[in-house]
C-alpha cells in the first residue's frame, strides 16, 4: 500500500477528530474555567486537562 493510498483513508478521520477538538474545546474550556474555581471552595483538585489533578501532573 502506497503511502498516498494509506494518506487517503486516514485523512477524513484526522479531519474529522480535528474538528470534533477544535469545536468542542471551545465550550469544555469554559465549562471546565468556570467550575474550577467552585471546585476549588469544595476542597477539590484543580485539573490540568489532560484527565490528572494538577498536583499530580506535576509531580510526573
Amino acid at each position: 500500500m502506497t503511502l498516498l493510498v494509506l494518506y487517503q483513508l486516514l485523512y477524513p478521520f484526522v479531519a474529522l477528530a480535528a474538528l470534533i477538538r477544535v469545536a468542542s474545546a471551545g465550550r469544555w474550556g469554559a465549562f471546565r474555567e468556570g467550575t474550577a474555581d467552585a471546585a476549588e471552595r469544595l476542597g477539590r483538585p484543580r485539573w490540568t486537562g489532560k484527565g490528572r489533578p494538577v498536583w499530580l501532573h506535576a509531580a510526573s
